[in-house]
């Protein structure tokens, strides 16, 4: 699926984020062929008294040859298979798009969303809606912005209204995209203070980490 990063505080590091992707392409592929060796093991030793029977060479066999050599414990990997990590890897980093907007502002939040929304918008005009993989949304950390945003919710308006922060025109538009196309939304913060109401009627499920510091 195509996750979004909304990195509020610019936390975000591409390179890491590269780093990461390429390890869990390659441990995946790694468990994977494990696994299909161990089995083409068992199909090559059950087939192979086969064939001695009827003298025929197996379908197994011919392939066998194919799969990753882990012989004396060596992983061989092939031209093939490592043009195949190669694009494993280029399309998951080419589905993850990360925003760092340029004022910590929700204003500029609103827009990105809006935009997004455009963009599945035209979208799904072109593409099956139920085959579509939801889109992911990652917003680290919401509470980037609550210093700036109690500051300009205290600021005297006309009337009793207030708004200054455009959180609620924020949430509302998260709001509007989650209606109007599949996709998960998750967030971080720090902190438990300033949450919006409309945030906490979204939440379906809370997850608490605790960073921990090795001696």
């Amino acid at each position: 699926p195509r996750i979004i990063v909304l990195d509020i505080d610019h936390c975000f590091n591409p390179i890491k984020l590269m780093l990461a992707v390429r390890e869990a392409v390659l441990r995946r592929f790694h468990e994977t062929s494990v696994a299909r060796k161990w089995v083409k093991d068992l199909m090559t030793a059950s087939d192979t008294r086969a064939s001695i029977v009827e003298g025929t060479t197996t379908m197994a066999e011919e392939d066998f040859g194919m799969q990753i050599d882990d012989d004396d414990g060596d992983n061989d990997v092939s031209a093939r298979e490592k043009k195949m990590i190669d694009h494993a890897i280029a399309s998951c980093l080419g589905r993850i798009n990360i925003v760092q907007p340029k004022d910590f502002t929700y204003l500029t939040l609103v827009a990105t969303l809006e935009s997004l929304r455009q963009s599945l918008d035209q979208e799904s005009k072109h593409t099956n809606h139920a085959q579509t993989a939801p889109t992911m949304i990652m917003i680290d950390s919401l509470s980037t912005l609550d210093a700036s945003t109690q500051y300009q919710e205290s600021l005297p308006t006309k009337g009793s209204q207030s708004g200054l922060s455009d959180r609620n025109s924020f949430y509302r538009q998260l709001v509007r995209l989650r209606d109007s196309h599949q996709v998960a939304i998750i967030g971080t913060s720090l902190t438990t203070a300033g949450r919006c109401s409309i945030w906490d009627k979204m939440i379906t499920h809370r997850v608490s980490m605790q960073k921990r510091i090795n001696d």
